[in-house]
């Protein structure tokens, strides 16, 4: 945002030599961002920058445990997955986000849902009135595709009060607003530490949540792990069992360990581990045409 824009090279390869050598890419703020914080770019970088490193800390707070650390993400293999159940899915994505808090983000929410609601209600009607043969009927404004692929009305202007289907300003409208209010600094300092406090304040009310959905358990360390075996004398004999059943203990050189996901013994010298998806072994059924849930050899 300080310089304004990045310059992209041609790839030496799909691009043919036509094309420009150099692209410049323009880069600019959100401008009602760039409005809060009253135009001045370094101020709002410095304070974007201040809440990344704040989300951070806040997530590296609410983690219960460890980071798997790079040497062990190194070990994993390309096919493992995660030690963890299957997704059920079928989640509700949402339609918009509030970021305000308390009563007034409540109050702003109830409001967007009403408004969703009664778009998706009027879209629909003026679908099935087309199809019966009504072209005249506009479609409420938002509306794209129909707008653009077949050509229907569309409103030109949302209903009153809206939120969602109203449009924000450009850029340029805004910096000609700055230019004509010349607001105070003190005043447009208050509204724009009020916005990175509440920002930073959601990651904090948020981030055990976070972390819990982006957890995955690829290497976690069981508390209850079976001894190791030992090598030890047996009238003169040599026992490579382990000691806890007769279980064969590992080679200590072996390059890589192929374990269910769902294994729990603790693996540390092995150079790479590879996750099995199920418990199916074997070559798949003759005929069939794929090589099951287990990755290929």
């Amino acid at each position: 945002w300080k310089v304004g824009y990045i310059e992209v090279e041609r790839p030496p390869f799909y691009f043919g030599k036509s094309r420009p050598e150099r692209l410049r890419l323009e880069l600019t703020p959100p401008p009602l961002l760039y409005h809060a914080f009253g135009g001045d770019i370094d101020r709002l970088v410095y304070h974007m920058n201040r809440l990344a490193e704040d989300a951070i800390r806040a997530l590296r707070a609410a983690r219960k445990r460890p980071v798997m650390g790079a040497r062990a993400l190194r070990r994993l293999h390309p096919w493992s997955e995660p030690r963890t159940l299957r997704e059920s899915g079928g989640g509700r994505v949402p339609t918009f986000r509030i970021g305000a808090r308390g009563i007034v983000g409540r109050v702003e929410r109830i409001g967007a849902a009403k408004e969703v609601h009664s778009f998706r209600a009027e879209h629909e009607d003026c679908r099935v009135a087309r199809r019966d043969g009504d072209h005249e009927r506009r479609f409420p404004f938002g509306t794209y595709a129909w707008r653009a692929y077949h050509g229907a009305p569309v409103e030109t202007a949302p209903l009153p009060g809206a939120v969602i289907a109203k449009p924000g300003p450009v850029l340029c409208d805004v910096q000609a607003e700055l230019d004509r209010e010349r607001r105070a600094r003190d005043e447009v300092r208050d509204e724009s530490h009020a916005i990175v406090d509440a920002v930073r304040q959601a990651f904090v009310d948020e981030a055990e949540e976070i972390v819990e959905d982006a957890t995955l358990d690829l290497a976690e360390p069981t508390p209850h792990n079976p001894p190791r075996g030992k090598a030890g004398t047996n009238g003169g004999k040599t026992d490579n069992t382990a000691s806890d059943g007769g279980e064969p203990a590992r080679d200590e050189r072996d390059p890589a360990v192929v374990r269910h996901r769902f294994d729990k013994r603790r693996v540390e010298t092995a150079r790479r581990i590879i996750t099995l998806r199920d418990r199916r072994r074997g070559r798949p059924p003759r005929g069939s045409g794929s090589h099951g849930s287990d990755p290929p050899g």
